[in-house]
């Protein structure tokens, strides 16, 4: 019996021992980590002077330890979490976003994503006019006359990229039954396509006052919707087509004014350097004292299509030889260039180079010659998609062909 306890006992107090701190870590480790039941919100440090910085992941999941008697106090007010850019130039920089905890004896096990991207931009500003959006409706029988704004413009500032887009500073009027004017002063923000405040965007003054008057309301009309583009196409391109869904609303207000109104305005789509179909949902830039019935949809579907202006551009193709016996070789063409006027999208064409235009000469079966002639068709040469030959010169070609 001694024996059977003493073979091997080294080995066996090792096993032991390894058993042992095996089962306190796993057991420490049931108490002690788990993901935190929340999200630590992130922010950027050291933004540059001038610049601004744009992450989709506002937010990162945590795991961590932390002894039991702390975990019962800890908020999500007890981590920060930020990349930092310090030194960075503008562009596109995948940042590891670092947690700290202000409590002890609580360490941060993991981070999720560990990683964000960050976009750095110049920041740019410009002045924008104070838009309405109204959101409910006044008292029976009664419209909103004006909306006077104080000031009615303000300078927006924020990343080139969204500030570029940005038409107008939107203060949002909440009307509940009001049956009589009122003064407000609201709070102003950017909008994006989801009525959302874009946050990187900065406006100064941040509220604007708003005097409303309350008037009786007319007879109700339906009106058609007008969508108001601003900027400028890609080079070569133009806008082809415009489609509001829905295409018409119906409107109540003063007699006066709604035998004047034939349409409705959306406000600003911006357009500049778009070629591809751009679709928008937009607000209605509503007149003062016209308002929509009760119940209406205050946005508009914008659908705006694109075409290529069409032009046409003489250049050389690049002749191809195929089919040829392996031990020939071509050693001239005669005349020795082949041009092409080709034609289509402005973007296409204005680019197209040699290599693009290829003439395709089948010699299958041909011998050595001095020259041998070779009839051209529009379905020899190979351009690419969108662009069309519209004719080509000389319409036959004199091939000469000797051993490689």
């Amino acid at each position: 019996m001694i024996r059977l306890v003493t073979h091997n006992l080294g080995m066996k107090i090792v096993a032991l021992l390894l058993a042992l701190g095996l089962w306190v870590f796993v057991a420490a480790a049931q108490n002690n980590v788990a993901k935190f039941p929340g999200s630590i919100p992130v922010k950027a440090v050291n933004v540059p002077t001038n610049f601004s910085a744009i992450y989709d992941t506002k937010e990162v999941n945590l795991k961590i330890a932390a002894d039991p008697s702390v975990w019962k106090q800890l908020s999500s007010d007890n981590f920060s979490a930020f990349v930092d850019l310090n030194g960075l130039a503008a562009g596109t920089h995948n940042l590891k976003v670092i947690v700290n905890p202000n409590l002890p004896n609580v360490s941060v096990i993991e981070v999720d994503p560990a990683n964000i991207m960050v976009r750095l931009e110049p920041v740019e500003k410009k002045t924008v006019s104070v838009a309405a959006v109204i959101i409910g409706q006044a008292a029976d029988g009664r419209t909103i006359g004006s909306i006077d704004f104080t000031p009615d413009k303000v300078e927006i500032s924020g990343p080139k990229s969204l500030i570029g887009g940005a038409t107008a500073a939107s203060a949002i009027v909440k009307l509940n039954g009001e049956s009589d004017g009122f003064s407000r002063d609201i709070t102003l923000s950017v909008l994006n396509d989801k009525n959302e405040a874009i946050n990187e965007i900065t406006i100064n003054p941040a509220t604007a006052k708003a005097d409303v008057t309350i008037v009786k309301a007319g007879n109700n009309k339906t009106v058609g919707v007008k969508a108001v583009t601003t900027g400028l196409a890609a080079s070569g391109f133009f806008v082809s087509n415009i489609v509001v869904d829905p295409a018409t609303v119906d409107v109540v207000g003063q007699d006066s004014l709604l035998r004047t109104t034939q349409y409705i305005e959306t406000l600003p789509v911006d357009i500049a350097g778009q070629s591809d179909t751009l679709v928008k949902t937009v607000a209605l830039s509503l007149p003062a004292g016209i308002t929509l019935q009760k119940d209406s949809n205050q946005k508009v579907k914008v659908t705006i299509s694109f075409s290529g202006t069409s032009t046409s551009k003489e250049i050389v193709a690049t002749i191809n030889p195929i089919n040829l016996n392996p031990g020939l070789a071509v050693t001239g063409y005669t005349p020795s260039a082949v041009k092409i006027v080709a034609s289509g999208p402005a973007n296409l064409v204005n680019n197209l180079t040699s290599a693009d235009v290829v003439l395709n000469l089948d010699l299958a079966n041909k011998s050595t010659s001095s020259g041998i002639g070779v009839d051209l068709t529009a379905a020899m040469f190979k351009v690419p998609a969108g662009v069309t030959v519209a004719s080509f010169l000389p319409s036959s070609l004199s091939v000469a062909i000797g051993q490689k």
